[in-house]
């Protein structure tokens, strides 16, 4: 390039490590704990979308049933309570998923996605996700709130081109949506019963539970995961979870 003057504020240059709260997702199957865990983190507030937190003792707000009241509450919890609240839980991805997905439908005048046709109506949600996810930047970067989006998992079929197909637990969103989210946070685990693989007497290879329950961190063929920090490869859930994640995003 040519040497120029430039105008305005010159170009900083940041150099090593940028420390940040933490933006993650957790999903699993249904009833294993995951809301549960993510009450254990520092000072949390849950966005509730599914109505499913009774049990648990924790602050959240009233059901959110649209968009607008989701910014609200984001809005509110930054600024109005931004000293009372570390940690913000959306609960859950894919129930925010159906009030996006009826949003779009409702103001399209149409039934479903898929009417839109030549994958419109998917193109839109993932749109609209694209927007809600900045939000949760925000909220990360701009005011420092520690961020947990918990969702449910499905099984998805994969096609190998370099050998056979297999069955893969994914979070249970549409497709595109997925990606989205899963390029924006920093770990994506799923949490899960751990198991074991034994021979039995005819030398049938047989998955058995050994009770405990597990976070995996990296993804396998199995199921989908990733992390940033350089965690190990599978993590006993323990209540302290979040709050040794914290002290490893402050130190990274």
């Amino acid at each position: 390039f040519e040497s120029r003057k430039r105008k305005g504020n010159s170009l900083k240059i940041l150099k090593g490590r940028q420390p940040k709260p933490f933006l993650v997702c957790l999903y699993g199957p249904p009833g294993i704990g995951k809301s549960t865990l993510a009450s254990m983190s520092t000072k949390p507030i849950f966005i509730n979308f599914e109505n499913a937190l009774h049990r648990i003792n924790c602050d959240k707000t009233s059901l959110l049933t649209s968009t607008l009241s989701l910014k609200q509450a984001l809005g509110d919890i930054c600024n109005k309570h931004s000293e009372d609240y570390d940690t913000i839980v959306l609960d859950t991805v894919d129930a925010l998923e159906d009030i996006l997905t009826s949003e779009i439908c409702r103001e399209n005048n149409r039934e479903s996605l898929g009417s839109f046709g030549y994958g419109q109506g998917f193109d839109l949600l993932n749109k609209k996700w694209i927007e809600v996810l900045e939000w949760f930047s925000v909220c990360n970067r701009t005011y420092n709130k520690q961020i947990i989006l918990v969702g449910h998992d499905q099984i998805k079929r994969y096609e190998d081109p370099m050998g056979d197909g297999y069955d893969k637990f994914v979070l249970k969103m549409h497709a595109k949506s997925a990606l989205s989210l899963v390029s924006k946070v920093d770990c994506l685990f799923y949490m899960t019963m751990d198991k074991v693989v034994r021979k039995t007497e005819n030398n049938v290879r047989k998955a058995i539970g050994t009770g405990r329950r597990v976070i995996k961190t990296v993804e396998q063929p199995s199921f989908l995961a990733k992390n940033r920090y350089d965690l190990e490869d599978s993590i006993e859930v323990m209540s302290s979870f979040f709050k040794d994640l914290q002290k490893i995003s402050e130190e990274n």
